[in-house]
């Protein structure tokens, strides 16, 4: 059976959230003031996927966010898979250590990407870690199956996310990075303006599904995205 389509493009429909079944996992959203514009813009979100002929499905299931950032691997792989890619083009550095030595790299980037460098798959926490993976992978696999879902939706970052070169400390994005499933970064709105983000921080809605979905999930992102029109293009740039 073909996994990957021809065209993820041919068969987009405004039309795809019809009959769709969509998992809320609830344990990925915080509350309180500070949770107060990622909520309000996901709750007008799933108002717009109801509208659109979906089905929202609430998950009490609860799954720890943090106990899943323990189980990534990308620290273990990153030098390996960066000196291949890097051994195999005509770049100026051959290996993430020298681009770390150039000095090139901003502080924050740099002083994170430099405990990475002294990590290696042949850690046995790299081998347990996998092990981990695995059962997680079971776990969403069967709690997808068992609630006959399409995909399952949260917020991103459970917060609005830090300036670029901050800590993003809230971010739920490890579930799809530690799985491996497909998923899509939706636009669910913006939080008020302020002399920082004059239209607002964006705030993103993320879409995971089971592997080999990336082309219902296109379809589904589609048809949310057609029926929203949130996505507002940042100051300063042409169309």
């Amino acid at each position: 059976m073909r996994q990957v389509a021809k065209s993820y493009s041919a068969g987009l429909d405004t039309r795809a959230l019809r009959g769709a079944r969509i998992g809320i996992l609830e344990s990925f959203f915080a509350s309180g003031e500070e949770a107060a514009n990622t909520n309000s813009a996901m709750g007008a979100s799933m108002d717009i996927m109801r509208k659109s002929g979906a089905t929202l499905v609430p998950i009490k299931d609860i799954f720890d966010i943090h106990e899943i950032g323990e189980m990534q691997v990308a620290t273990y792989e990153t030098s390996f898979y960066f000196d291949a890619y890097l051994r195999q083009e005509n770049a100026p550095f051959k290996s993430l250590q020298a681009i770390l030595d150039s000095g090139k790299l901003a502080k924050e980037i740099s002083d994170s990407t430099r405990n990475r460098v002294k990590l290696s798959m042949s850690d046995p926490d790299f081998k347990e870690r996998m092990l981990k993976r695995g059962l997680l992978q079971d776990r969403v696999m069967k709690l997808m199956a068992d609630q006959k879902l399409d995909a399952v939706i949260y917020p991103f970052s459970r917060t609005l996310v830090g300036k670029i070169g901050g800590t993003q400390a809230r971010h739920n994005g490890f579930l799809s990075a530690v799985t491996g499933f497909p998923a899509l970064i939706l636009p669910a709105g913006f939080s008020k303006p302020s002399p920082a983000a004059p239209i607002g921080v964006p705030i993103g809605l993320e879409m995971l599904g089971r592997p080999w979905s990336e082309e219902k999930l296109l379809k589904m992102g589609y048809a949310f995205e057609s029926a929203s029109k949130i996505r507002r293009p940042p100051q300063g740039f042409k169309p």
